[in-house]
């Protein structure tokens, strides 16, 4: 979602957080665990879609746009 300019915020007490957003691609965060050591990486991408607008209508925006990454690895101990 960074890649298209949207970034995590939340408002409390009338002032707006912004948090940032830093774009890093899948093969970036995959790269990453493989060199702190973790085999038999599993990657699932998950896409808003039909059934995410009717449960939330306002996710439309989000329709086709990568929203959620799901890594399962195992690090092998000693």
């Amino acid at each position: 979602m960074a890649a298209v300019g949207i970034e995590a915020n939340f408002e409390r007490c009338g002032v707006e957080y912004r948090l940032g957003a830093y774009r890093y691609t899948v093969d970036d965060y995959l790269n990453v665990i493989e060199d702190c050591g973790f085999r038999g990486v599993k990657c699932y991408e998950f896409c808003g879609d039909d059934g995410l607008v009717n449960e939330v209508p306002w996710a439309t925006k989000y329709v086709g746009r990568p929203l959620l990454l799901v890594i399962a690895a195992r690090k092998h101990t000693c």
